[in-house]
């Protein structure tokens, strides 16, 4: 075969392999995209930085959708419907008593 037919069979094979590689990426992100947004879990995430101790405002936080295998642990979202019981201060030797 001459160089013209080789060279013009690789950018045949280069255009296709190119066509096809576009058009499975376009597939993979329309279908990644629909599949989040229709399984997606609200998910409250803060919308910049905040400062320790400050009071949150509505204009802080946002709801953005998450798959549901990658949402926190439902542990880290739940409410303490009972306190924790307080704590005895500690005593040194000298204030406890010695059983006798």
């Amino acid at each position: 075969m001459n160089r013209s037919r080789l060279l013009m069979i690789g950018g045949l094979a280069l255009a296709i392999g190119l066509l096809v590689s576009y058009s499975v990426y376009n597939r993979l992100r329309t279908a990644t995209t629909l599949s989040t947004a229709a399984n997606g879990v609200p998910v409250l995430v803060a919308a910049g930085d905040i400062e320790v101790g400050a009071k949150l405002k509505a204009s802080d936080v946002s709801v953005i959708n998450v798959p549901a295998p990658s949402r926190p642990p439902v542990s880290s979202c739940r409410k303490v419907s009972t306190p924790a019981p307080a704590r005895q201060p500690r005593q040194s030797p000298r204030q406890r008593k010695s059983p006798s």
